[in-house]
């Protein structure tokens, strides 16, 4: 409570500018780095929660066409640009580096 003490203007070490109303008003509006800290450990678990999902679905992606991989002609693989040994080096990267 004593930053709302502070940026009332009642207080001596208030600067003068600070003791405008239409200044005080302005400078206690929140910013977004007064946001971002605020909700900095909010974030961060969002944060995370969202990388773990990225993961589990590329881990998702890399698995499904695993299986679709070895149902593939060689043929459709050069349509794409790719070869069997291209593609199965690529599969075996692990999911968080693709």
């Amino acid at each position: 409570m004593d930053h709302m003490r502070f940026a009332s203007g009642n207080d001596p070490r208030t600067p003068r500018v600070m003791r405008l109303p239409l200044l005080r008003e302005l400078y206690s509006q929140p910013t977004p780095a007064r946001a971002a800290i605020a909700s900095s450990r909010a974030g961060l678990w969002t944060g995370l929660v969202t990388l773990v999902r990225i993961w589990l679905r590329r881990h998702r992606e890399r698995r499904d066409f695993g299986h679709e991989l070895h149902a593939m002609p060689d043929e459709t693989l050069a349509d794409f640009g790719l070869t069997r040994s291209l593609a199965e080096a690529e599969l075996a990267k692990p999911f968080w580096k693709s």
